[in-house]
């Protein structure tokens, strides 16, 4: 009984793993857009 808790818990603590690892990543394609979308308008702005 007690190793069919431990392994749900172990099933549990994988997808909140996933979840976790995904939510950075999203995290981090938002940020570097962010930061390219920048880059890419301070030009604009100089040359204005």
């Amino acid at each position: 009984m007690a190793i069919a808790v431990k392994k749900r818990w172990k099933n549990c603590w994988r997808f909140w793993h996933r979840l976790k690892s995904s939510i950075i990543m999203l995290f981090m394609i938002a940020f570097l857009r962010e930061l390219t979308s920048e880059e890419r308008n301070l030009p604009n702005a100089s040359k204005e």
